[in-house]
C-alpha cells in the first residue's frame, strides 16, 4: 500500500512541481515524497524510477503527438537510433533520475526520523 501512495503522490506532484519549476523539479519531487513515506530504500527506489520514468515517457508522447512527431524524429535522427528506442532511453535516464532521489529521500527519513543510519 506505500508502495503505491508513494508512487501516484510522485507522479501528482512531479506533475505539478513540472508546471511550475524547471525539468528538474520532477527529482525534488520524489524526494519529498520518499523523505515522508517510510519505506525500505530498494522499494523507494523502484517507486520513483516508475513513477518518473512513466511521467515522463507520458508526457514526452503527449508533446510529441501534438506536433506530428517532427521534434523527435529529427533528434532521433541526429543521434542515429530509433524514435521509440529514444522516447524508451528518455525514460530510463529520467526513472534512474527519481529513482536515486527517491532512495536519497528515504536515506534522508531514516536519518532524521529513525536516527540510524542503514550501511547498504
Amino acid at each position: 500500500m506505500k508502495f503505491i501512495v508513494q508512487l501516484v503522490g510522485t507522479a501528482l506532484l512531479a506533475y505539478i512541481l513540472a508546471k511550475f519549476l524547471p525539468f528538474w523539479s520532477v527529482a525534488l519531487a520524489a524526494f519529498i515524497v520518499a523523505v515522508f513515506i517510510n519505506y525500505n530504500t530498494f522499494a523507494s527506489f523502484f517507486a520513483g524510477f516508475l513513477s518518473i520514468g512513466l511521467l515522463w515517457v507520458i508526457a514526452a508522447l503527449i508533446i510529441s503527438g501534438g506536433n506530428d512527431d517532427i521534434l523527435l524524429n529529427q533528434v532521433s535522427e541526429i543521434f542515429s537510433m530509433s524514435a521509440p528506442f529514444l522516447v524508451l532511453l528518455m525514460g530510463i535516464l529520467s526513472g534512474l533520475i527519481g529513482g536515486f532521489a527517491a532512495a536519497s529521500g528515504n536515506y534522508l527519513n531514516k536519518l532524521l526520523f529513525h536516527n540510524k543510519m542503514p550501511v547498504t
